[in-house]
């Protein structure tokens, strides 16, 4: 159990520098990010370093107790650091959504939010309400890097002086006063929320203008890294949060203005008056259309009303802690009740399939 808690923290170490190498490294590690967004950021990192493909991960008790769903056999839990030291291993596991398969009937995995073209608009008020409104001229690409420099420009005196000045000794940032500190952590902590929303979006950012890190080599310390990444975690999560309950809002009352339209649509008066002409109220065959018509229309609004139920039931799983990517999702101090520490891999693969 040391050893394996040794070469896990080994680990974060190793792919701390890494990330930090250049800036492609660094973006490739904000896509795994984008989608772990519930996770502290070093966290982030130990998921990101196993499991770059994860999109939804938890721990084994949330998978079995919560969604029936059992761990794939020979599938290997992803190794995090317990920053609790509740378990002498000093280690806990969490499995992603591509290792777990559903229990019959019983089973469901979690819905992972899609942003489409039609959900732009609703999500931009949404944040808008929240982070101050943007140019309605540019693109939703520009439109999101506006509010991100506008969230580093008021988060970063603060952050420098509480906790970065404190943190770069030994790095390329000591030596640096305290503006040439806010400068650079500035620029990266805005080109970096940016950067892991559109990612998260599905967005193309080849060509977005604000998305550079031409300082992110100088983060070559794990203090000043976990600074400016745990900063960039907890100022992305509510983005992110707010970008996936704006579509699910949006989904369930276009659903519902359907339902709505066609259920209108059955009704219409003219289609009753040409019921009227095929059938008098006394004709036994008029009354037993009738009938089947009600049934109909109440099969019809049940369905729907179901579709909202399961709907709202999935909001309510996924505001449990520790399935990252769902949406809407559980709130930020509930992080660790999500993951189900474990003593090792082993006991964790077996305990599922006997499961």
């Amino acid at each position: 159990m040391a050893r394996k808690y040794h070469e896990i923290k080994g680990l974060a170490e190793f792919t701390a520098k890494m990330i930090t190498s250049d800036e492609e490294q660094w973006k490739k590690f904000l896509h795994t990010a984008g989608h772990m967004y519930r996770y502290p950021f070093k966290e982030q990192m130990l998921i990101y370093a196993q499991r770059p493909d994860a999109t939804a991960c938890a721990s084994l008790e949330l998978w079995n107790e919560k969604m029936n769903c059992w761990v794939n056999k020979g599938a290997q839990g992803i190794a995090l650091i317990d920053e609790e030291g509740i378990h002498r291993s000093g280690l806990k596991y969490v499995f992603d959504v591509k290792d777990v398969h559903e229990a019959r009937f019983i089973g469901h995995k979690p819905h992972l939010w899609k942003m489409e073209e039609e959900h732009k608009e609703a999500i931009l008020d949404a944040l808008e309400r929240t982070y101050g409104e943007t140019d309605s001229r540019y693109s939703f690409e520009s439109r999101i890097v506006e509010l991100a420099n506008r969230i580093a420009a008021e988060m970063t005196p603060d952050i420098v002086s509480e906790q970065l000045s404190m943190s770069v000794e030994g790095g390329f940032l000591d030596g640096l006063d305290e503006l040439n500190l806010q400068v650079r952590l500035q620029e990266t902590l805005a080109a970096s929320i940016a950067y892991t929303v559109l990612e998260r979006c599905g967005m193309d950012t080849e060509n977005v203008v604000g998305l550079d890190f031409p300082y992110i080599h100088e983060f070559n310390t794990i203090e000043s890294l976990s600074v400016m990444g745990e900063a960039t975690a907890e100022l992305t999560e509510p983005i992110l949060r707010e970008i996936g309950r704006s579509i699910s809002i949006y989904d369930r009352e276009k659903a519902q203005e359907t339902v709505r339209a066609a259920y209108e649509e059955y009704i219409n008066p003219q289609n009753k008056e040409a019921e009227k002409g095929l059938a008098t109220p006394s004709d036994g065959r008029y009354n037993a259309l009738t009938h089947e018509s009600e049934g109909r229309d109440n099969e019809y609004i049940e369905s729907a009303k179901t579709g909202a139920e399961r709907s709202d039931y999935a909001d309510r799983v996924h505001s449990e802690r520790g399935l990252s990517d769902s949406e809407p999702d559980s709130e930020q101090g509930a992080r660790g009740d999500a993951h189900e520490i474990r003593t090792d891999e082993e006991e964790l693969s077996e305990g599922a399939q006997e499961r």
